[in-house]
């Protein structure tokens, strides 16, 4: 949640009018492929017989389409209603300075407007970490306020959240595990502290810590030490805030040498972490007392490309995962002749940055303007794009190719499956392409695994090169084996272990799938065959389920 709302005045009619142009073609919204898929037979664990993992850009959810809203200036996971909240300033028809709170559902990519009023450019988003309590910043002058939400509350135009006034341009707001909110005013060199969520003073200002330089600043809460960091690009300074005292306390003033753009701390090396104007980033190990720093590291971000704004492309917004990976959004702007739908993108900066694991930029959309991070497991970002109403989603997919075997004369599966980090759904095609160039496709299922049918086997076997056909942005490849058998020898020696116990999976159609028989059921009645002694052929038809 790192943004100067003020330093994006520049938003001019020739942008405006090519995000209005992009909203135009906005489509359907974020997909989550619901698809036939068979359970299934248990058996032992397959084979692996490749994985591979990478950092990717896993959807774009197209939120205007849903919402007409576009203008989503910051944001907030909270992680136990796996909700994403974002700020929103798109105003309506009958009130341009009307604002909004977008809520999100990360499983289904469903999204709602709860109507704010009041004050134009929410500009920030927090969640209290003890009941939920939702917090909007709006940044507006002479009478700024801060709407406070029950998450569990119906809100509309006639039954709108409360607010409670603070001060003037209010734009940055941080959670500390206490609950109490800090709110960032930048005309007033102050932070006020509002009180915690579940206790009495929940609807007013407690605190004011004076004395805090917040011209064109941006700040970051460190979760671990409870510690408030406020970075100015007018000082060229870092303000450390004790957040865990009653009352909060500055604790120093550090300054850098060059201009600050974005700050976050790094709970992986326990370090400060500073994005500048010059596309670097830098890690810092702070005094104890707080007025110095020594840079320990310094990496390059990836370069702007052709056609941008150098002065003002900046890589504002950042965050570090678990791991030591830095997650950085340049916003990209054109220069005056450059293209109007010149796209941002992030630099990802792994632990250790060198010709083996560089620097990598994925590009998301059209004015990039903040970067959210999710803290649990996956350490997944959403960026929001609003040149073109939507919210671009970050984080590690993981690629498997499985091992398969099966009885001669019945269809067998080339297996793989394509998996998120934080666990949340994918809707994604694989193709496996076997030695001759055929290639079979199959769509995911749940647990994100694909079986693709694939007739006419010989004894033996069979490989394929797997590769993933959507979302193109997925770049992964593996390998998938079939092994074909005379008879099956032993019971488990079939296609039971194509997939992992309780794993389900889907098969496109083919001969076999076309028929409703899941593959692997003919392999079943053969063993059945010889364990009866029957003369027959025994087919059982397994109902499909949806993914």
């Amino acid at each position: 949640m790192l943004r100067d709302v003020r330093s994006h005045a520049r938003f001019s009619r020739r942008r405006l009018g090519s995000a209005f142009a992009a909203l135009a073609l906005s489509g359907a919204a974020l997909g989550l492929g619901a698809s036939a898929a068979v359970a299934a037979p248990a058996g032992s664990a397959p084979a692996v017989t490749s994985t591979s993992t990478q950092t990717a850009v896993l959807d774009t959810n197209k939120v205007y389409s849903k919402t007409g809203k576009y203008f989503y200036q910051d944001g907030v996971v909270d992680p136990t209603r796996n909700v994403l909240y974002l700020s929103d300033s798109t105003g309506t028809e009958a009130d341009s300075f009307e604002t909004a709170l977008v809520r999100i559902d990360l499983a289904t990519g469903a999204s709602t407007v709860i109507p704010l009023g009041g004050g134009f450019a929410a500009s920030d988003v927090a969640v209290s970490p003890l009941d939920g309590t939702v917090y909007v910043a709006h940044n507006t002058a002479p009478n700024a306020s801060v709407s406070v939400l029950d998450p569990n509350a119906t809100y509309t135009d006639s039954s709108r959240p409360p607010q409670i006034p603070v001060a003037d341009h209010s734009q940055r707001l941080e959670a500390g595990s206490d609950g109490r909110i800090f709110v960032m005013g930048s005309d007033t060199d102050a932070i006020s502290v509002i009180g915690a969520s579940t206790g009495a003073d929940r609807m007013n200002v407690v605190q004011i810590i004076p004395g805090v330089e917040t011209g064109a600043a941006v700040t970051a809460m460190d979760s671990v030490h409870q510690r408030l960091y406020v970075s100015s690009e007018s000082t060229k300074t870092v303000t450390v805030i004790d957040a865990a005292s009653t009352p909060a306390a500055v604790l120093g003033v550090i300054p850098v040498e060059k201009t600050p753009v974005g700050v976050t701390w790094d709970a992986s090396s326990d370090q400060l972490v500073l994005t500048f104007d010059d596309n670097t980033i830098s890690w810092l190990d702070p005094s104890s007392d707080f007025t110095s720093a020594e840079v320990t590291r310094t990496e390059t971000l990836a370069p702007l490309p052709e056609g941008a704004e150098p002065s003002v492309s900046l890589p504002r917004a950042l965050s570090v995962r678990a791991d030591g990976t830095a997650m950085v959004l340049t916003e990209v702007w054109p220069s005056e002749t450059g293209p109007e739908n010149i796209t941002s993108f992030v630099s990802v900066v792994p632990p250790v940055v060198d010709a083996a694991t560089p620097v990598v930029p994925l590009t998301v959309g059209i004015d990039g303007f903040a970067l959210i991070p999710d803290t649990r497991v996956g350490g997944s970002v959403y960026v929001t794009n609003i040149g073109e109403g939507t919210v671009s989603t970050l984080g590690d997919v993981t690629l498997t190719g499985y091992a398969s075997r099966h009885v001669v004369g019945t269809d067998g599966a080339a297996t793989a499956s394509l998996v998120r980090a934080d666990g949340f759904p994918l809707a994604a095609s694989l193709n496996f392409t076997d030695a001759s160039g055929t290639v079979f496709s199959a769509q995911t299922g749940a647990g994100g695994f694909a079986r693709a049918a694939v007739a006419g086997l010989a004894v033996g076997e069979a490989g394929f090169d797997v590769s993933v056909a959507a979302p193109a942005t997925i770049t992964l490849a593996g390998e998938s084996a079939v092994t074909t058998t005379a008879a099956a020898a032993t019971p488990g020696d079939d296609q039971s272990t194509s997939t992992p116990p309780g794993v389900t999976g889907q098969i496109t159609p083919s001969s076999l799938a076309a028929t409703g028989f899941p593959v692997g059921v003919a392999a079943a009645g053969v063993l059945a065959l010889f364990a009866l002694g029957a003369a027959g052929i025994l087919i059982s038809r397994r109902g499909r389920v949806r993914a």
